[in-house]
């Protein structure tokens, strides 16, 4: 875009123009200072809230220092086995009920993204999963009591390459979300997840952050090499067995879905927690985010 034609949108939309510029280079003091791409605000908001709602609950462990350490952990199935099922068998029969599930992502006609409408209240039996040893991580990680944020089932379906390679279709690319970082998710593998079926990508906070002083740009602008970028000596990959668990503070770590393999498709759960002072409450699940609020941030992440 040539000089004249930014001044032309500078003065038809002097706001917009001053909001870009301030999340350029909030984003880029981040990237120096804190190592990912979430803006310098998220990263100093997202501490100030940890700090503020640390409280001495007793609660520590090497699960959670091992999270605090990497910001992403795998916990191989902590559930049982009759409860995936029951809950499998609930989700099974709305993913493709529109009364029940709303496509969050098409292309030209077809779906590659469903999720379940209102999950928690739809599939109850998803409360069962917070067992006292995830609550254990989770306040072991914060050092105080949580709230529960958002609660999602959705299913990711195969793309083709050839529109894959021009479409973020699933959050198929690497980035890190840009929300505060004091929010901290927990992926439940509800199928049985191998490399073919497009499983979760994440690289600690130390390689992301090694990545960003190596040039990484944007989800949009990698700016760097894809075999540097996607060193398998430092991507993880969330397989496992359905009821396999997986934490990660997504807006650390550089992170992206995998795209299942042709007939192949990828079915999650994933939860959303912040601190807080006070412990959960009996009934959270009332005041989980709405599904407007849902496809709203998942546009941004």
């Amino acid at each position: 875009m040539g000089f004249s034609s930014k001044l032309g949108r500078a003065i038809k939309d002097p706001r917009r123009v001053i909001r870009k510029t301030y999340e350029k280079v909030d984003e880029s003091a981040g990237k120096k200072l804190f190592g990912n791409t979430v803006g310098l605000s998220r990263n100093v908001l997202g501490q100030f809230s940890q700090n503020l709602n640390k409280k001495n609950i007793g609660k520590t462990s090497f699960l959670a220092e091992k999270l605090l350490d990497k910001q992403y952990l795998t916990v191989s199935k902590p559930f049982d086995a009759l409860l995936m099922n029951k809950i499998k068998e609930r989700y099974d029969k709305m993913i493709r009920d529109n009364n029940y599930s709303f496509v969050v992502s098409e292309y030209e006609g077809k779906e590659y993204q469903r999720f379940i409408k209102f999950a928690i209240k739809n599939i109850p039996e998803l409360k069962k999963l917070l067992t006292d040893e995830i609550e254990d991580i989770i306040e072991g990680y914060y050092g105080s009591h949580f709230k529960v944020i958002r609660v999602s089932c959705w299913r990711n379906y195969h793309i083709p390459t050839e529109i894959e390679d021009k479409n973020e279709l699933f959050s198929n690319k690497w980035h890190c979300d840009k929300r505060s970082t004091k929010l901290l998710k927990l992926f439940v593998n509800l199928s049985d997840i191998t490399e073919k079926d497009g499983p979760f990508h994440v690289q600690s906070k130390q390689q992301t952050k090694e990545l960003m002083q190596k040039g990484f740009n944007s989800r949009a602008d990698y700016n760097i090499p894809t075999d540097v970028l996607e060193d398998p000596q430092h991507v993880v990959k969330a397989i496992g067995k359905s009821g396999s668990v997986f934490f990660s503070n997504t807006q650390f770590c550089l992170h992206k879905a995998g795209n299942p393999d042709e007939g192949k498709y990828r079915d999650m759960i994933q939860w959303i927690f912040e601190p807080s002072r006070k412990p959960l409450e009996e009934n959270w699940e009332e005041d989980v985010e709405s599904d407007d609020i849902l496809q709203n941030m998942l546009k941004k992440e």
